[in-house]
């Protein structure tokens, strides 16, 4: 014959077992859980978050003192699709962007020191040419290959644009020659160097390039703006760059608010964007 406290304790076992067979996990457990989920939490939030897309283009090329390649500029191409770009500065006028290292992109910028960023339209023609790009210069595809022209859809020029660098407090001249797009897709061309800060300063940019764990943040700054001239556009007609957002290249979509401009930094930033487009 059960007592009236028997049966409670009866009753309790399969209740105390269920607790008895949780998992139990360590510190260090929860803390290696923690940080493998802010990072994939991050990348979700980000996906959703709309970023500029350019093209940058350059060149491993350094000619001798003359100024004349050696050798077939082509086989010195670089080139890769940035999602990371923007301003950094009006006044000096300074982009800046990030490659993860290593890249021979990359590597091309540390030898010349300047490079060329795109402006893309938002449009079939300007996703289809960072589309070409997005491999960069993968090791599995042949160096030059997205500078292949694809049905009309963009030419490559070789320039000769002149910049000064400074190396070993030795002020020289280089002439390497840069693959320009030109074609219905893009906007504007940038030329650029890696941005060094006045002598004067101690919290200056040594050469432009700031190692960041696994990526290399480039300074740089803007020497000159191309126009394409075979961009058709008409008067009061603005056509905003190309965006990408969760896994799709996209154009700007309908006002939700005009924002005032309320000083000159902001004017100022107003008209070189205008200026840009």
């Amino acid at each position: 014959m059960h007592t009236r406290s028997t049966q409670r304790s009866i009753r309790r076992r399969p209740f105390q077992a269920q607790f008895s067979t949780l998992p139990k996990y360590s510190d260090e457990d929860l803390k290696l859980s923690e940080e493998k989920r802010i990072p994939d939490t991050l990348r979700h939030i980000m996906r959703n978050i709309p970023s500029s897309v350019v093209v940058l283009t350059t060149s491993a090329t350094i000619p001798d003192i003359s100024g004349t390649v050696q050798q077939s500029p082509e086989q010195h191409y670089r080139g890769m699709t940035l999602s990371s770009f923007t301003t950094l500065s009006l006044s000096p006028p300074l982009i800046t962007f990030n490659i993860r290292a290593p890249s021979r992109t990359l590597s091309a910028i540390r030898q010349s020191g300047i490079f060329l960023i795109h402006l893309l339209e938002a449009n079939k023609e300007g996703a289809a040419v960072a589309d070409s790009f997005t491999k960069g210069n993968a090791d599995s595809i042949e160096v030059g290959e997205a500078f292949r022209v694809r049905d009309g859809l963009f030419r490559v020029e070789n320039i000769v644009f002149k910049a000064q660098r400074q190396r070993d407090d030795t002020l020289k001249s280089i002439w390497p020659g840069l693959p320009k797009l030109t074609g219905k897709g893009v906007k504007r061309v940038l030329a650029c160097e890696l941005y060094r800060s006045p002598p004067a300063t101690d919290r200056g940019i040594s050469n432009g390039l700031i190692e960041v764990g696994e990526h290399v943040l480039v300074v740089a700054k803007v020497l000159s703006i191309f126009l394409n001239e075979g961009l058709e556009q008409t008067e009061g007609d603005v056509q905003y760059g190309l965006s990408y957002v969760d896994g799709r290249y996209r154009t700007v979509g309908k006002t939700i608010m005009a924002h005032e401009t309320k000083n000159d930094t902001e004017r100022k930033m107003d008209e070189l964007v205008r200026k840009m487009l």
